[in-house]
């Protein structure tokens, strides 16, 4: 059941990203965009690797799956910033430092991690609500300057 409702989770993530991503403004954003941009990649990139570093500690089989939907999520965030006019440079520089394997590249400790994670949950709904999706939203609403 999970597994159908993220398939179609995703779907409507890349349609909604798609047509979203053609009606955002050509223009060249403004330095004000830039930093919102930079300031919500900063804190989902956050919030991220605290879902992942506990899934890897606490239920590594889910480890993959939940990185490759942060891949896709990053994909449409960039589709999103490319047909917004955003400089292709300094796109790749943002979403380059919000893949997977940067977010999670300090040695685990998974015996301090779990413990951690056991006493904060938040990071379950993180990933059980889907979350991470979120991104996606935040950075059409300021490639669109509605924020």
């Amino acid at each position: 059941m999970r597994h159908t409702s993220i398939a179609c989770l995703r779907i409507a993530v890349g349609i909604l990203a798609a047509s979203v991503a053609g009606i955002a403004s050509a223009q060249t954003p403004i330095p004000e965009r830039e930093a919102a941009v930079r300031a919500v990649f900063a804190r989902h990139a956050a919030e991220q690797t605290r879902m992942l570093t506990c899934v890897a500690a606490i239920e590594p089989q889910h480890l993959e799956g939940a990185k490759s939907g942060w891949v896709e999520i990053l994909g449409s965030a960039r589709e999103i910033l490319e047909r917004g006019g955003f400089a292709k440079e300094s796109t790749d520089k943002l979403l380059a430092e919000a893949q997977p394997d940067k977010l999670m590249s300090m040695p685990l400790d998974r015996e301090k991690t779990r413990a951690s994670c056991v006493a904060d949950k938040a990071w379950e709904d993180h990933l059980y609500k889907f979350m991470s999706y979120r991104l996606v939203g935040d950075v059409r609403e300021i490639v669109q300057g509605r924020r």
